[in-house]
């Protein structure tokens, strides 16, 4: 089925919160006893998801019922109390037209996004491919209209990456997600020319989208545990974003492959003149010794 709008918005960056079996019914058989999975305590839903610790429910409260016109009014601790357009598309395209949306790009919900943290490559890689087949399938119902980013495996080979990402254009999606941030192996790496080569082939722009770092290290844990979630917010929000691009600019790659594009997404647009001002000042002062040559 496809359904569409003469007119209205398109939504940058929505999300879809994933169907609690989705792993336990689908996970290859070696992964399936720690298949990403949900449990009950004290009253209140959590992901699990293995070595990972678990994350409450509620931090999907953008597709929860009691979350109307940006307001909770309400707490709620269940994944079945979730909204049925976030896993269902039929009930989706229903949401767009209430918000008067003629498409919308499609990211994981808080469950997958924790996937660029799971240390297993094999695991990651085998957790990712459940993901996105889910997602092409929820997309496919209108692909016009539901736009889906498919998760990149980045803890193993980056052959393994470039490999999802063929897959994931030949299933119909339309993006595919890098972390924001890779502190063992920062994007100004040469290992990742070989990804960005077959990317540009490909023709999927690569997304570095916010609260996806493969490490979220531990001043981020401290802020959370001290103050609560909003340190650990703007870290995520504001600092990932612009680490992100820096490395990538920095790097050389948009200038090597200029048929590849990068997307920032939910990380704000407001801090970008300032970051490019600081880093012209500073190319400007040191590029007789700065690795790579940039064009001027």
């Amino acid at each position: 089925m496809s359904s569409s709008l003469a007119g209205g918005y398109v939504s940058a960056d929505g999300h879809v919160v994933e169907p609690a079996d989705l792993w336990t019914s689908r996970m290859e058989a070696r992964f399936r006893d720690r298949a990403p999975h949900i449990e009950t305590r004290k009253s209140i839903d959590f992901y699990v998801v293995d070595g990972l610790d678990p994350v409450a429910v509620g931090l999907d409260g953008a597709a929860l019922e009691s979350k109307i016109a940006g307001k909770v009014e309400s707490p709620v601790a269940r994944h079945a109390d979730t909204r049925p357009g976030a896993s269902d598309p039929h009930q989706r395209l229903k949401d767009q037209d209430l918000d008067h949306l003629r498409a919308e790009v499609i990211y994981p919900g808080q469950w997958s996004l924790m996937f660029y943290r799971i240390a297993d490559a094999a695991y990651q890689r085998a957790a990712v491919r459940v993901y996105n087949d889910w997602l092409s399938e929820f997309c496919s119902y209108a692909p016009q209209r539901l736009l889906g980013a498919a998760i990149l495996p980045m803890q193993g080979p980056l052959e393994w990456a470039a490999a999802e990402a063929e897959r994931a254009a030949r299933l119909g999606l339309k993006a595919v997600m890098i972390p924001a941030a890779v502190p063992v192996k920062p994007y100004i790496h040469p290992d990742y020319e070989s990804l960005w080569e077959r990317l540009e082939e490909i023709g999927l722009p690569a997304v570095a989208h916010s609260g996806t770092a493969a490490d979220i290290g531990a001043s981020t844990v401290a802020k959370a545990r001290k103050n609560g979630p909003g340190m650990a917010f703007m870290d995520e929000k504001a600092f990932q974003p612009m680490n992100a691009l820096t490395e990538l600019i920095w790097s050389g790659a948009p200038q090597r492959h200029p048929g590849l594009k990068f997307i920032i997404s939910e990380g704000g647009i407001g801090w970008i003149a300032c970051l490019l001002r600081l880093m012209d000042h500073w190319w400007e002062d040191h590029h007789r010794w700065m690795q790579p040559k940039l064009d001027a």
